[in-house]
């Protein structure tokens, strides 16, 4: 794959607000070059996969500390399939509560990144309303947690559930479930109308939406040629995004890139 940043600095300096997901310990591990790497980039903030049972505070402390020098923002990602089913959201929320014991006043963590996809579920091939109404009430009750813990939610979303009749409990979760609404928006070039429903709503509640652009090969976790922009390059995903911005003008948007691995290679 050519490097999607093979552009001079004056380029980058133009390109919008952006973040990038890192579901791998190696960034964890070796937060020098990770941040490094992002000021090549001139990407502000992170995505950092946390696992719900990590237990080595000293390399997160470290990946935190290398942050704050860098100057970088850092969200914690986490999130599993089967938390759609619990509406007490036990695990999330202590998994949040361990969150804000690595916060510090004007530290570089923000909060966390919530990336649960229900849609994967088979409970919810066979009974998509009863998954989401538990999942939008798990959701809910974690955000409060959230919100006490000053810790701001990113909830991930695909682009889907209008279509398949939930703009209902999508609305829910874009109105009592995060502080910002991340789209999975997975079709290359036809962005727009894809998060037109989510574009509606997150600007009637007043939250910032994150178009999440996906970069990993086709072949990957059942990504065809039209949902990734692996070997568009860079350009082709800021000039979607200036179009997204023209179309929806009044919307605080800004955009993800999916996912850290696949912007080195």
């Amino acid at each position: 794959m050519v490097s999607l940043f093979a552009l001079n600095r004056s380029h980058l300096q133009k390109k919008p607000a952006s973040s990038v997901f890192s579901w791998f310990a190696s960034e964890l591990l070796h937060p020098d070059r990770t941040f490094k790497q992002l000021d090549e980039w001139d990407i502000q903030t992170i995505y950092q996969f946390i696992p719900y049972q990590a237990n080595d505070d000293e390399v997160i402390h470290h990946f935190l500390q290398t942050a704050e020098h860098y100057k970088k923002e850092v969200y914690f990602l986490t999130g599993e399939p089967e938390w759609a089913l619990d509406a007490e959201a036990t695990e999330l929320i202590a998994y949040i509560e361990r969150v804000q014991t690595f916060q510090y006043e004007n530290g570089p963590l923000q909060g966390v990144v919530i990336d649960v996809e229900p849609q994967s579920l088979a409970e919810f091939q066979e009974n998509p309303s009863r998954v989401l109404e538990t999942f939008v009430k798990g959701m809910t009750n974690a955000s409060q947690v959230a919100k006490q813990a000053r810790l701001t939610v990113i909830l991930c979303l695909p682009n889907s559930y209008d279509t398949l009749g939930f703009e209902y409990e999508l609305e829910q979760l874009i109105s009592e479930a995060t502080d910002q609404v991340a789209i999975m928006n997975y079709h290359r070039g036809q962005e727009i109308v894809r998060i037109e429903t989510e574009a509606k709503l997150s600007l009637r509640h007043n939250q910032p939406l994150i178009n999440i652009y996906e970069m990993q090969a086709a072949g990957q976790f059942g990504l065809h040629e039209a949902n990734t922009y692996d070997g568009h390059g860079f350009k082709a995903v800021i000039d979607n995004f200036k179009q997204l911005e023209r179309a929806y003008p009044k919307h605080n948007l800004s955009l993800s890139f999916h996912e850290f691995r696949s912007l080195k290679e």
